[in-house]
């Protein structure tokens, strides 16, 4: 599992993390995000958002991810109704999160592949 520490200069170091979603099925992962010092780093007043397109300058979002901010986790969530609906199988994606002062860090990116449901 992934963790971002921030630096001082409420910059954080941009994670690359590949994952793979069993469609039909609920599929979650958190992401603990840590202050400058080490500690966890609470996310109050903050905002996140991502998505996945085929390929990075691809203008077609093929899913907009649904993010909760969860104390000083980030938590990105697939329902196995939405998965099930997909008929793309890679792409790539990005989440920002976006600090009280507006200031835009990019948590992780990575690829994203899907594996075919077969029990439906």
């Amino acid at each position: 599992m992934p963790v971002l520490q921030l630096e001082e200069s409420g910059e954080g170091v941009l994670m690359r993390y590949d994952i793979t979603i069993p469609q039909g099925t609920t599929w979650t992962v958190s992401i603990p995000v840590l202050a400058p010092n080490g500690t966890p780093q609470n996310l109050t007043g903050w905002n996140a958002a991502g998505q996945v397109r085929a390929f990075h300058e691809s203008p077609e979002v093929l899913h907009n991810i649904s993010i909760n901010l969860e104390g000083s986790n980030v938590v990105l969530t697939v329902l196995p109704t939405t998965s099930s609906a997909w008929a793309w199988r890679n792409g790539v994606y990005d989440v920002e999160l976006t600090s009280p002062d507006s200031k835009v860090i990019r948590l992780v990116e990575g690829h994203v592949t899907v594996t075919p449901e077969v029990t439906r």
